[in-house]
């Protein structure tokens, strides 16, 4: 029988110290230190608020395939995240969520906004331009899903960027970035994106090539 998986809770209000996470009576401060202490396949429970970038280059470092789902309540009693804004904010320091190491994690319901790659490099040599923003993936399979990602910057891939993934954007808000909004580039990835509401249905195949989406004034739904 496949394993529970263990639930770990993250709040505005909440402490590191001492913490592994799992009471919702004793939620953690940060989603970092919640991933810290997860193993594959937990959840990441993460209360309405804003997340704050304060030190290093990115607010979430992801090796590790777990749910990060935001929209809960500050008690956690109620999940809805048209109301419980769970928002994970960078602040223009460094970039929101770094993905790597083969992980495939769930990331859902978040706000992910002022994210800035000034500085980080990550793209393609040997240029190797800022790249992602707001979300930066490389080696990794991530799904995107239900998010808001917005107001990041970068040289390239604004909103997100993903290089050597196999990785899924599904039905999220991407919109007002630096540069381009979307950038893909993979010398292994062949099928990509597919948004489920009726009328942005998009599929998106490439090989061995640049796939770029220009910023728009409208909404960007991915």
């Amino acid at each position: 029988m496949p394993l529970t998986p263990t639930i770990r809770y993250v709040a505005p209000a909440g402490s590191d110290t001492n913490n592994n996470c799992t009471s919702p009576a004793t939620p953690c401060r940060t989603i970092q230190r919640a991933v810290n202490q997860a193993v594959s396949g937990d959840e990441i429970h993460i209360a309405e608020g804003v997340y704050s970038l304060t030190a290093g280059a990115q607010l979430v470092y992801l090796t590790k395939s777990v749910t990060l789902r935001g929209g809960y309540s500050a008690n956690f009693g109620v999940w809805d995240p048209d109301i419980h804004i769970s928002a994970l904010d960078a602040q223009n320091l460094g970039r929101c969520i770094y993905i790597t190491g083969g992980a495939q994690p769930l990331i859902e319901w978040l706000h992910i906004t002022h994210g800035n790659a000034a500085g980080l490099g990550g793209g393609p040599s040997p240029l190797s331009y800022d790249a992602g923003g707001g979300v930066y993936v490389n080696n990794a399979d991530p799904t995107l899903r239900h998010n808001h990602i917005t107001d990041n910057q970068a040289q390239i891939g604004g909103g997100v960027w993903f290089s050597s993934s196999n990785g899924t954007l599904s039905d999220n808000l991407i919109i007002y970035h630096s540069h381009s909004t979307l950038l893909i580039y993979s010398y292994t990835c062949k099928k990509y994106a597919i948004d489920t509401r009726p009328g942005y249905r998009r599929t998106f195949w490439w090989q061995l090539k640049w796939v770029t989406e220009p910023w728009q004034s409208r909404p960007f739904l991915l």
